[in-house]
């Protein structure tokens, strides 16, 4: 069965920028338990490494009909 797209949605709002506890190297925390709420297993797949990754991926899409309409327009 398969179980459709995955979803990599925010959880929560974090500060701006980056810490030096966020810089320094973790090891990925552990599962959540099989009973969990989707936030918390949208908030643990994001907080691993390979979730990092798939999110950060979201500042690659490129919108170019978002804003064309505005170029006559003196904008």
């Amino acid at each position: 069965m398969d179980a459709g797209p995955l979803v990599s949605s925010a959880t929560g709002c974090e500060a701006h920028g980056r810490s030096v506890e966020a810089l320094e190297k973790r090891a990925d925390p552990a599962a959540p338990e099989p009973g969990a709420s989707a936030a918390a297993v949208m908030a643990h797949r994001l907080s691993t490494k390979a979730g990092r990754t798939i999110y950060a991926l979201r500042k690659q899409i490129h919108r170019t009909g978002v804003w064309n309409h505005q170029s006559g327009a003196g904008f």
